[in-house]
């Protein structure tokens, strides 16, 4: 019935009493749950009673839950409604019969109850009492019932770390205590953080910190703030080239040197460097690059550069002659797995291969021991159609009793042992020979793809070693008709080889152009049989190495000595394919031993007299022997032998005049022969035997030996004058004089012929 009354009449609000101040306490029912009872009703902060049998209840009103009674009798009834004991500490509350302290709200219409209530106050806490007296078979719903007060606010002081302390420096103000403030002051530390900080101490100091030298409270510096103390810090500047956190050292300000490494082998270049504390992004701190533009890690076995092989014999298999071959020789030592390749076809752009040119390629590999500088290898039978798989073919060079030469018949080659293999990187096998523009002998980075030629991407670690041809640049000087010509271009631009001959910005010191290629059948290279160990710039005879010996390109205006077979004409060619016209270059070396005269007459004699020179310097050295085979007497300035061996006199009697000083390394000889050694210069003289630990080592033998012009010639290690020899002066000299060395052991030792 009172939710129908409710429901079905026009609801009154009634605000009971008013007060001002502040809100000390509020119920509004929102916190309990919809529920009933008659006589004793009890909720989270309030208690009620009625008398009779009234219906107290928790429901939906107006505003939300509120509470309800609802007198269902005849007759009058009373509800008592009581707040829980509220603390009011800090404010003044008036109190008694509806005392102004109290408000609440009433809903509800229909017949004339009667609200009244009290508030009675106990110490610091206040209790409110509601009386409703509710008229027969009517109801009311009482709501937001609130106590209020006045006050003057005190001050609070948080207490952040829970110790009962408040910091004096944070405060707010409030009537009541609010949550995480005290009424203390005291607190003089409440950072938990502080190196001083105990929650269980009431003995308070301010917050302190560890200084740089872990001292709480401390005032140690750490200037750079490494986190070690100054007294104890070895170096404190930042900028110092030793500088680091806990340095036990002294600062230091000595920059080093870095070089670039742009190859990234491992290795500085020596022309680009800077200094810095620290090692600098792609440098190292080593200046021994040969060669900053190559990682050799890119490449298989022995890394090789331009001078190192050159094309030797090529030979076209038709007609009479039964097989192509095309050949190198090397003039470095090479390691098992390197590889080169030989190509008629490729033709260079720049910065990559023509894309489309590398119709023929044939790819050299080194077998399991090298191959020594020297060696001739020749590709047999490229042309063999077997080859078209890619499959490894036989390569082949001379060995002792073993040489690679023409069969009986001159119509192919026969002889030699394997040098290693070869394969066809393409399914057409062309030849080096005929119209043939440009050959080239380059060695592949271990990521190079034959059919990916046309980028610099896959060509650009290309070597390019060696260029032969008869037309470098494909510009047809010979007017081939336009059925015959070959297409295209070929440029030693971003090669090895780059320079500005042939048209084709090549280096003649590394390629070669001539007619000589031109509708040849066969060609060899036939000037590295017979090298010269030894060269002559300014009057020094000085040795030299394989490579300096071999002339197969036109550096300097020379021409190479390549032999060929050429057609009549290119309609006219069945004569240059009759048979074998000539046998390969064939492996070659310096010799172990040489004579005067070879350096003295002849194509290339580096000494040109046979006398020689008083200002001729001759160093020897390679182990090479080289003895005076020529006219009666020779002369020269200093001579060092450095290893090996110089005959001065070949066993006959001979004179050699020396103007400067003989000097021997420590496994070199020197023998007089059956001459005279004359020791001529104008002033002192050395003869440096270096042997001093052994007195009857043979290192030095002389027959003869003649003081000369006033002077004296000092000795120094052991010298073996040879049994009848004899040491003379000049007969009017009075100032020749013979002197052993006083810091070295040395000694003269004649013998006695027998007689």
């Amino acid at each position: 019935p009172a939710f129908f009354a409710f429901s079905t009449f026009v609801m009154s609000l009634l605000l009971v009493s008013s007060a001002t101040g502040q809100t000390i306490w509020e119920e509004n029912f929102e916190d309990e749950t919809t529920s009933s009872a008659t006589s004793s009703f009890a909720g989270n902060n309030w208690s009620a009673t009625s008398t009779g049998s009234g219906t107290m209840s928790i429901l939906n009103g107006p505003d939300g839950l509120g509470f309800e009674f609802d007198n269902t009798p005849n007759t009058t009834h009373t509800c008592t409604w009581t707040s829980e004991a509220i603390d009011i500490t800090g404010y003044t509350v008036s109190s008694g019969a509806n005392a102004s302290s109290v408000t609440y709200a009433v809903s509800g219409s229909g017949g004339s109850p009667t609200f009244s209530h009290n508030v009675a106050i106990t110490g610091n806490s206040a209790t409110i009492t509601i009386t409703i007296v509710m008229p027969n078979k009517k109801s009311r719903i009482i709501d937001s019932i609130k106590l209020s007060g006045t006050c003057t606010p005190s001050t609070w002081y948080a207490d952040d770390d829970g110790d009962g302390l408040g910091d004096s420096s944070s405060t707010t103000s409030a009537c009541s205590q609010p949550a995480g403030y005290v009424a203390d002051l005291t607190d003089l530390c409440d950072d938990t953080s502080a190196c001083n900080y105990d929650a269980n101490s009431n003995a308070n100091a301010s917050c302190q910190t560890n200084d740089a030298c872990g001292v709480c409270g401390g005032t140690g510096v750490d200037v750079d703030s490494d986190g070690v103390c100054d007294d104890v810090d070895s170096c404190t500047d930042t900028s110092a080239c030793n500088y680091t956190a806990n340095p036990t050292a002294a600062c230091s300000f000595d920059a080093v040197t870095w070089y670039e490494d742009a190859d990234g082998d491992g290795l500085g270049d020596p022309a680009v460097s800077q200094t810095a504390c620290s090692q600098p992004a792609g440098y190292v701190d080593n200046n021994t690059d040969d060669d900053p533009t190559l990682n050799p890690g890119l490449y298989a076995g022995t890394v090789l550069y331009p001078g190192d092989v050159y094309f030797s014999y090529a030979a076209e298999g038709y007609s009479g002659i039964g097989a192509s071959h095309i050949a190198f020789t090397l003039l470095k030592d090479v390691v098992a797995g390197t590889k080169l390749v030989l190509s008629p076809s490729l033709q260079w752009a720049g910065d990559n291969w023509i894309a489309g040119s590398g119709t023929t390629a044939y790819e050299w590999t080194a077998p399991a021991d090298g191959v020594a500088e020297g060696t001739e290898v020749i590709l047999y039978d490229i042309q063999n159609t077997g080859r078209t798989d890619g499959s490894s073919a036989e390569a082949k060079c001379d060995t002792t009793g073993n040489l690679v030469r023409r069969n009986t018949g001159n119509t192919n080659l026969e002889g030699g042992v394997q040098c290693g293999t070869y394969r066809s990187l393409t399914t057409t096998l062309d030849f080096f020979t005929w119209v043939t523009p440009a050959s080239w002998i380059f060695q592949p980075d271990t990521a190079w793809d034959i059919s990916q030629v046309g980028n610099s991407d896959n060509d650009g670690q290309c070597r390019h070693l060696t260029c032969l041809g008869f037309d470098l640049e494909y510009a047809n000087p010979n007017g081939l008709a336009s059925g015959s010509v070959y297409p295209g271009s070929n440029t030693g631009t971003g090669t090895l080889i780059a320079g500005s001959s042939w048209g084709a910005s090549m280096d003649p010191e590394f390629s070669f152009e001539d007619n000589l290629f031109y509708i040849s059948s066969q060609w060899s290279y036939s000037g590295g049989s017979s090298p010269i160990p030894f060269t002559n710039v300014a009057d020094e005879l000085s040795p030299v190495t394989l490579k300096q010996t071999v002339s197969f390109s036109a550096a300097g205006g020379s021409t190479p000595s390549y032999t060929s077979t050429v057609a009549v004409s290119i309609t006219d060619y069945s004569a240059a394919y009759a048979d074998l016209d000539f046998n390969p270059n064939g492996c070659i070396s310096l010799p172990q031993s040489i004579g005067w005269d070879a350096l003295t007459t002849g194509p290339g004699a580096p000494i040109g007299s046979p006398g020689g020179s008083a200002t001729l310097n001759i160093t020897v050295d390679n182990s090479i022997s080289l003895s005076v085979d020529v006219a009666d007497a020779v002369a020269c300035n200093d001579i060092n032998v450095t290893t090996g061996a110089f005959a001065a006199c070949d066993g006959m009697g001979r004179e050699l005049s020396v103007n400067g000083d003989i000097a021997l390394g420590a496994t070199a000889t020197f023998d007089g022969g059956a001459g005279t050694l004359k020791m001529a210069g104008l002033t002192l003289q050395t003869l440096d035997a270096n042997n001093y630990s052994d007195p009857t080592s043979t290192k030095v033998q002389l027959n003869n030996l003649q003081v000369l012009k006033n002077k004296v010639t000092k000795v120094s290690g052991h010298v073996r004058m040879k049994p009848g020899g004899a040491m003379t002066f000049d007969d009017l000299a009075v100032n020749d004089e013979l002197a052993l060395d006083t810091e070295n052991a040395s000694s003269i030792t004649f013998e006695s012929d027998g007689t």
